[in-house]
């Protein structure tokens, strides 16, 4: 199993998300979704494949966020 930058990148979702205001269910789900992208790339930099997933993960969860607010 390639692990590679996982555990950075979750920190930098539940960072992100911290920083962002958003509740801590939300953040620790934005950040399972990044780090799991991050494992399903090979090495250690996530396929840019990948990154209008995320652009789409954030997208929803701050819709989510100003809906609740």
């Amino acid at each position: 199993v390639n692990t590679n930058g996982a555990g950075d990148m979750y920190a930098g979702g539940f960072l992100h998300g911290l920083t962002q205001g958003h509740d801590i269910g939300s953040i620790g789900t934005v950040a399972s979704h990044v780090a799991a992208l991050v494992v399903a790339s090979p090495g250690a930099r996530m396929h840019e494949r990948h990154h209008g997933k995320i652009a789409s993960i954030l997208k929803q969860y701050n819709s989510q966020k100003s809906t609740t607010v």
